[in-house]
């Protein structure tokens, strides 16, 4: 009966060590789509490194590489976000849904000369409708804005203007993770 027991057990912690961690398969998958991006984009844009070095894009993919295992989904897809955004080019960013999918909060926001308005709000929170939004998670859009410039490249005004809803909403979901904490657009500071 012991042999058997002995047997189980070696077999049992066998099992234990052989098993990937969940964070090691999510990293190696991670990897993968890196390392495609990392190859694929310089050959498919007819001009990638006019901003930043290939150079400086080799150094970051490999610092991003090195960083996968300890970054969550969301986060990983924020760095992506922010390596492509580094080269520069507006027509180039990463279209991650998770990043800025619109309708993942029930708000519409329009960017005008005076501000960002909210158009839309659901009944719950119909008063927000018709208001200016000064701030998001305790930062002014100011600052929204410019670490938006992180992950978006903004060639002028209107590129900032047709994303800032969506921008909102991202910050709003996950964003301000890397920065400290979330941001909650259920508490958005009105004018």
């Amino acid at each position: 009966m012991s042999r058997h027991l002995a047997v189980a057990l070696t077999l049992f912690l066998a099992s234990a060590l052989l098993a990937q961690d969940p964070r090691a398969e999510r990293a190696a998958r991670w990897r993968e789509d890196l390392a495609m991006l990392a190859e694929q984009l310089p050959a498919r844009h007819i001009d990638p490194f006019t901003v930043l070095s290939r150079r400086e894009f080799d150094a970051r993919v490999k610092q991003l590489d090195a960083r996968l295992s300890e970054l969550d989904d969301l986060t990983t897809q924020f760095e992506l976000a922010r390596l492509v955004a580094a080269l520069g080019d507006s027509h180039t960013a990463l279209q991650a849904d998770e990043l800025y999918q619109g309708g993942t909060l029930p708000f519409g926001f329009l960017a005008l000369r005076d501000g960002v308005w909210c158009l839309l709000a659901p009944s719950k929170k119909a008063a927000c409708a018709g208001q200016r939004l000064v701030k998001v998670g305790g930062r002014d859009l100011v600052e929204l804005r410019r670490l938006a410039a992180t992950l978006f490249v903004f060639d002028n005004e209107s590129s900032w203007k047709a994303r800032v809803g969506s921008l909102v909403t991202a910050y709003a979901r996950a964003g301000e993770k890397r920065y400290g904490g979330r941001a909650d657009l259920r508490r958005p500071r009105w004018h």
